[in-house]
């Protein structure tokens, strides 16, 4: 795959806020998760508040998104796998060349933005 058609992957991944939050927590932990822990981390850091106070609600919800339309589409990409009769998800084979992509977008899309004048 061509340096172009993987910044352009990367940057279709990204485009998603639950996409790029998984990314950015297997960009940290490069390890293997069940989908339940990797909704847990989607769902503080999306709130912004630690587990035990967000309703069990968001986790679910979150959970649901991830099963049905994110984890999915980011392995179809090949940036991760999702072994449904363990629960887990790991890195793809594709992670290794779409993580310099990724880092970048990630990295610059938790920076607070810039005051305008």
């Amino acid at each position: 795959m061509s340096e172009e058609s993987l910044q352009t992957v990367a940057f279709e991944l990204c485009r998603d806020h639950h996409r790029r939050l998984v990314l950015s927590i297997l960009l940290d932990d490069e390890r293997p998760m069940t989908l339940n822990d990797l909704s847990k981390g989607v769902a503080t850091r999306a709130h912004g508040r630690p587990i035990t106070e967000l309703p069990d609600d968001a986790v679910v919800d979150t959970y649901c998104r991830l099963y049905h339309i994110h984890i999915p589409k980011l392995a179809d990409a090949g940036a991760l796998t999702h072994d449904v009769e363990r629960n887990l998800v790991d890195t793809g084979e594709r992670y290794g060349a779409l993580r310099p992509y990724v880092s970048r977008i990630v990295a610059s899309s938790a920076r607070p933005a810039m005051p305008s004048d």
